[in-house]
């Protein structure tokens, strides 16, 4: 995608997604898909696929002190869930709340919350389900606005919560992440 004024250029087209033009949006006309049930699919409610890479480095946390690594983290828990195949994206609810009764973790501790946003309707449905809070979900944009690399944007979830973490000096994140399948995977990290 090429930005007319400045001549950049971008794969992600949500960079040029903003409130005034999705008011313009025409729907009839930027179906992506339709739903059996009417729903309709396009590139304001789907994240778009994107090029990324990823990595990280989990280690014991004496190990990291005695090297001098900075630790931005610590890894909790974790959890799988799974339902229906054609039901993927709604996986990520019972993923956290097995990973939350496991760690006996209630959803007043948790500070920030990072849900997979492969659509904006996955977001709105787990959000809605677990009952997470606007202004602790997905802080800093979700895959429509960051872009869905296919393969890291689980660990791109989990870099971003923990930075993120540090940024607010706060203590606790719950990440949950839908898969293929209808699985989802679920991570408690602390700062």
């Amino acid at each position: 995608m090429t930005d007319k004024a400045t001549g950049a250029t971008s794969e992600v087209e949500a960079r040029s997604t903003t409130m005034k033009a999705l008011a313009r949006y025409n729907l009839r006309e930027a179906r992506v898909a339709e739903a059996p049930g009417g729903g309709t699919t396009t590139a304001g409610n789907a994240s778009q696929l994107s090029d990324g890479a990823a990595a990280v480095v989990m280690m014991d946390a004496d190990l990291a002190a005695q090297r001098g690594l900075p630790i931005l983290g610590y890894w909790r828990g974790f959890t799988l869930g799974s339902v229906h195949p054609e039901e993927m994206s709604i996986a990520i609810t019972p993923a956290i709340r097995k990973l939350m009764q496991k760690n006996a973790v209630n959803a007043g501790d948790v500070d920030l919350w990072e849900l997979h946003e492969a659509y904006a309707v996955t977001t709105l449905y787990n959000q809605r389900e677990l009952d997470t809070p606007w202004e602790r979900t997905n802080v800093n944009g979700g895959a429509i606005a960051l872009g869905h690399p296919y393969g890291m944007s689980g660990i791109r979830y989990l870099g971003s919560t923990l930075l993120e973490l540090g940024r607010r000096d706060a203590k606790r994140a719950v990440v949950g992440v839908c898969t293929a399948g209808g699985m989802a995977t679920a991570a408690l990290l602390e700062h």
